[in-house]
């Protein structure tokens, strides 16, 4: 891997990056499980071509999939792809209808429950509504970050990071909207090569069984050991509340 300018990790090809993991799969679609620092597709703006969730998901099951959201470069975490464009429509609205849940490791110590109703805005500097709710699941004792979870209520554009930014709590690791003086002292200190910010958890309805479905991607192993070092420790049962 490489580091782009807010020194992100980038990925090379096929060999530099975790194996992409399937957390859930039915005949119709498959939640993907995707490693921090690989791009879900190349676009206009994603700069030269590179090896994508895409690519690694046909090269993995057999087939090309459409995926139905997407997660910045630098997240890892649940990515849901219907396996036929047939499919795509019903899927998608069963994912806006559903819920999305994140891990995060923020700057600062929070220890109450935060409800962010702020535009964000989108590529093109256009504002967007957003609505996302942040609550506290450990402070660390060692270090001065808390780890979170992260409910949006909308999808818009590297919400997750600009919310927790509006909210002075910003993303642990994140160039481009956290704090990079704490990010590089705290990532010199703890071995942090990332940005700390998961997508661990989908709740939706399955739109053809009307099943409800809970998915979930565990804690990636690049986190583990920034986790230990700053004295947090991820829920060991992620769906309970």
């Amino acid at each position: 891997m490489h580091r782009d300018q807010y020194g992100n990790l980038r990925v090379r090809g096929p060999g530099d990056v975790a194996a992409v993991q399937v957390c859930w799969s039915d005949d119709s679609a498959v939640a993907l499980d995707k490693p921090a620092g690989l791009l879900a597709h190349n676009s206009a703006f994603s700069g030269p071509r590179e090896w994508t969730l895409v690519q690694a998901a046909g090269q993995l099951l057999g087939h090309k999939v459409a995926l139905l959201h997407r997660l910045d470069r630098g997240t890892s975490g649940l990515v849901l792809a219907a396996r036929s464009p047939d499919q795509a429509a019903v899927w998608q609205a069963a994912l806006d209808a559903g819920t999305k849940r994140y891990l995060a490791v923020v700057r600062g110590r929070l220890e109450t429950a935060l409800e962010i109703d702020h535009p964000v805005r989108e590529p093109a500097g256009e504002r967007s509504p957003a609505q996302t709710s942040i609550r506290p699941l450990q402070v660390s004792p060692s270090e001065r970050c808390t780890l979170v979870e992260l409910t949006l209520h909308t999808g818009r554009w590297r919400q997750a990071r600009q919310h927790a930014n509006h909210a002075c709590f910003p993303i642990v690791g994140d160039m481009e909207w956290g704090d990079r003086k704490f990010n590089r002292d705290l990532m010199a200190r703890t071995g942090l090569q990332r940005m700390a910010l998961h997508a661990w958890r989908l709740d939706l309805q399955h739109p053809l069984t009307l099943a409800a479905l809970a998915i979930e991607a565990p804690v990636p192993a690049d986190l583990a050991p920034f986790l230990a070092a700053a004295s947090l420790q991820a829920p060991a049962a992620l769906g309970s509340d």
